[in-house]
């Protein structure tokens, strides 16, 4: 029996709620011992408030204060929707996990008594989490309008190994960071890690408008990408397959500059690569 307890920090949405409890309840299932603490972030305090005077594109606001109590040792492991978390990430973290994926696809929800102003487009994997399904009204296909990077995917972020705690017991952390490893699904980490690069390469923030999806069929990886002008006329679209033994950050790197060749920066207002800054 284990007696390693699992310290999970977590929003206090319903959502981040229970994919924080889902989470514990796969750790539990492997005989640890977790604990939940939720915990106020910026982007919650926020929630109506403009994002100008913030990071870059108001990014970071829903994992600062968490990856906070991360390293001073509060709690042991954060579990955040990926699409919240930068691409370069603190050197003092890893992505110890990427579980497998929920629906990635976006979704049209509408009600016949709604008017139009009512109306709204959700990820399913939040909506499905939650049992809220049942005015959904279409699941649109990932090239009729492709996913934000990321999305539908978990992210269990833990200390490094590299970086533990200056604590008296230097196995915790390596110890946490195998634990968490086993719920890892090999498909869902390769392909967020190629729309993550896509993202990267373009230098874009959390508000950039740009999807990226990766899926394998038949021994082949399909990457969709797709960016779209602020004023929505103009869209760049790339769909590249890529055989299973090619590296996910090559293919990602490999949709971007086609992207760029189709007029991406341009699209984004960008000039320069040089220009383009900001993290997710």
């Amino acid at each position: 029996m284990n007696t390693l307890t699992i310290r999970i920090g977590s929003r206090g949405s319903n959502l981040a709620l229970w994919q924080a409890n889902h989470v514990a309840a796969l750790l539990r299932s492997n005989g640890h011992t977790v604990e939940i603490e939720v915990i106020r972030t910026t982007g919650d305090r926020l929630q109506n408030a403009p994002l100008d005077g913030l990071s870059p594109n108001g990014t970071g606001i829903f994992i600062k204060e968490i990856e906070e109590a991360l390293a001073a040792g509060r709690i042991d492991l954060a579990v955040h929707s990926l699409k919240d978390l930068p691409t370069d990430i603190d050197p003092r973290f890893t992505l110890a996990a990427i579980p497998p994926r929920a629906d990635a696809r976006d979704a049209f929800v509408c009600e016949s008594s709604w008017g139009l102003h009512m109306l709204l487009v959700l990820a399913s994997a939040g909506l499905d989490r939650l049992g809220l399904t049942e005015h959904v009204h279409q699941r649109f296909s990932v090239d009729e309008l492709t996913p934000a990077p990321g999305q539908g995917a978990l992210a269990l972020q833990t200390r490094s190994p590299q970086h533990p705690l200056d604590t008296e017991d230097s196995t915790r952390d390596p110890a946490i960071h195998a634990a968490v490893r086993t719920l890892n699904c090999a498909h869902a980490e390769y392909a967020v890690t190629a729309e993550r690069a896509v993202l990267a390469a373009l230098g874009g923030g959390c508000q950039l408008p740009l999807g990226a999806y990766c899926h394998t069929v038949d021994e082949i990886h399909h990457l969709h990408a797709m960016v779209v002008s602020p004023d929505g006329d103009q869209v760049a679209h790339v769909v590249q397959r890529a055989p299973v033994i090619t590296a996910a950050t090559d293919l990602g790197q490999s949709v971007a500059e086609a992207l760029i060749a189709r007029g991406a920066f341009e699209l984004l207002g960008m000039e320069t690569v040089g220009q383009s800054t900001a993290q997710p």
